[in-house]
C-alpha cells in the first residue's frame, strides 16, 4: 500500500522526527486521523473507491485532497485503518 501511495500520489516517504520537529508526514508517517474513507459502506461494493488524505507535508505545506484509488488498495488501507484505530482507541481507555 505504500509504494502505490508513494508511486501514484508522489507523496514522499516521510520519516519519525523529534518532538522539536513540526509534525508533518510523509506516507510512511501517516496516521489513520490523516486518511478518510468517502462513503465507505458503499464503495466496498463499488469500482468508484476514493479517500480523502488530509495532513501536513514537507515544509508544512497543507496536503488535502480526494483520490480515486484501485479497489484492492482500497481494502487494504481500509482494513489497516481499521485496526489502527482499534489499537488508537484501546491506548486511550
Amino acid at each position: 500500500v505504500a509504494i502505490y501511495l508513494i508511486d501514484r500520489l508522489a507523496l514522499r516517504v516521510g520519516n519519525e522526527k523529534g518532538e522539536d520537529k513540526a509534525d508533518t508526514v510523509g506516507c510512511c508517517s501517516l496516521r489513520a486521523e490523516h486518511i478518510f474513507f468517502v462513503d465507505e459502506e458503499m464503495q466496498i461494493t463499488s469500482e468508484d473507491t476514493f479517500i480523502r488524505l488530509k495532513f501536513l507535508g514537507k515544509d508544512s505545506m497543507p496536503y488535502d485532497e480526494k483520490i480515486k484509488i484501485e479497489k484492492p488498495f482500497y481494502i487494504k488501507l481500509y482494513k489497516m485503518w481499521k485496526s489502527a484505530r482499534r489499537r488508537t482507541q484501546s491506548k486511550k481507555q
